[in-house]
């Protein structure tokens, strides 16, 4: 039977009393010197640990009275939860579901973590480009308030991370990020589409990964955006014709007349930081061998999609481009330090700012409704749905003849040998 232990008070020169409490004994698992003002006070503690260590054994602990505070002012708020199920309330029960949550808080994959790792995968993926990683980064970092701005200018406060980086992936709720969608980007269906596009990979990678036991945002849907593309009239045309015949943007015409008459993307023409600038070698206007028909060969790396594609040339285009002497047609067409900058400019002088691929959407409309022959525009175009070409191109009805006249915008001076008739199939 082990002895049963003893503490006596010893008297220190100050006049002071003292217990010597061995690391057996002590709530703290090591040895303690507690003081006390007078012998009766020091024997009254060393009694009251005595009988309780006898009743509850040398491990256990006395509360302090701060710990026994916070013991009851527990037990009240488990008292007053007023939870409708059968739940454990008691301390107990408590400590461990706090200690769970914080060992998930630990452990658990932040959202900025997964966003990183799923750009990461995505960066080699067909079609992933350095617009679509600018896109996301103005998504989730916030936008830059123009375009020469430095980092540390974004707009945090409209970003992603701002609110979510550092939450663990599988505590964010549908609702806070339709919430996140509603404040920041309700401005327009193109705007909310765009962000939901960014965010929704982030979620789809963790839940791939088994990382979220549900997608919060697979609830959540894009914007319907079914907006037509704005078409050009004949009178915009003659504008911009007029523009790029003046000293100031005839540098420009060559490209601009590719981007109206050929329907090439922008990016296409000038190229962007993911592809270099369109060649002028890349224009074929006397082919050989079983191309009987002028055209433009869009090569994988320049084409959007990656697949590359051959455009025919129209005659009128093929006017303009003669304009430049041959011994001129040499490197870039329009290369992107040369032309964005005055492209910029013509556009807002021929009231364009704002409208987005017009000049392809124009293309596109005008060449079905010459050819009326969907397969050939969509080929012409580098489209690949259907749904897509109709629901943009194929019920709108241009203004009177403009479709004629939009194939006969030439270069002043010149003319056409005799009245061009549009070939009812393709030359290729």
């Amino acid at each position: 039977m082990p002895k049963r232990p003893t503490l006596k008070p010893k008297r220190l020169p100050n006049g002071s009393w003292q217990l010597n409490v061995p690391a057996s004994l002590s709530k703290t698992g090591s040895r303690a010197r507690p003081e006390f003002t007078s012998k009766q006070e020091a024997s009254v503690y060393a009694k009251t640990l005595l009988a309780h260590i006898s009743k509850h054994g040398a491990s256990s602990t006395q509360f302090q009275s701060s710990e026994a505070n916070d013991a009851k002012a527990a037990l009240r708020m488990l008292g007053n939860a007023s939870l409708q199920g059968d739940h454990e309330l008691t301390l107990k029960a408590a400590v461990r579901h706090y200690l769970e949550h914080l060992k998930h808080e630990e452990t658990a994959r932040s959202f900025e973590e997964v966003y990183r790792l799923s750009v990461e995968s995505r960066r080699n993926r067909k079609g992933w480009s350095t617009n679509h990683e600018q896109e996301a980064v103005a998504i989730m970092k916030g936008p830059l308030p123009h375009t020469r701005a430095s980092e540390d200018m974004r707009v945090k406060k409209r970003g992603f991370l701002h609110y979510f980086g550092s939450t663990a992936i599988d505590r964010i709720e549908e609702n806070q990020v339709t919430n996140f969608l509603q404040d920041h980007y309700s401005s327009s269906a193109s705007n909310y589409n765009r962000a939901l596009r960014t965010i929704k990979p982030v979620f789809k990678y963790a839940n791939d990964r088994s990382w979220i036991q549900y997608d919060p945002t697979r609830g959540i849907h894009l914007r319907d955006n079914k907006k037509r593309p704005e078409v050009l009239r004949i009178e915009d045309f003659n504008r911009v014709v007029e523009l790029i015949q003046t000293d100031e943007y005839r540098s420009l015409a060559p490209g601009i007349a590719i981007l109206m008459f050929a329907g090439l993307r922008p990016s296409e023409l000038m190229g962007n930081r993911d592809k270099e600038p369109l060649d002028w070698d890349k224009l074929i206007l006397k082919p050989k061998g079983a191309h009987k028909k002028p055209y433009i060969h869009v090569a994988p790396e320049h084409d959007k999609l990656k697949e590359g594609r051959l455009v025919e040339m129209e005659p009128n285009l093929i006017k303009w481009l003669e304009t430049v002497p041959q011994n001129e047609r040499v490197g870039s067409v329009c290369g992107q330090k040369d032309c964005q900058t005055k492209y910029k400019k013509l556009r807002e002088e021929a009231g364009l700012k704002g409208k987005h691929d017009v000049f392809r959407h124009s293309f596109g409309t005008y060449h079905y409704h010459q050819y009326s022959d969907m397969g050939r525009t969509m080929k012409q175009m580098g489209h690949t749905d259907p749904k897509t070409f109709k629901d943009h191109y194929h019920n709108y009805n241009p203004e009177e003849d403009a479709h004629h006249l939009y194939w006969r915008l030439l270069p002043e001076g010149v003319t056409m040998d005799k009245v061009v008739e549009f070939d009812s199939q393709s030359s290729f």
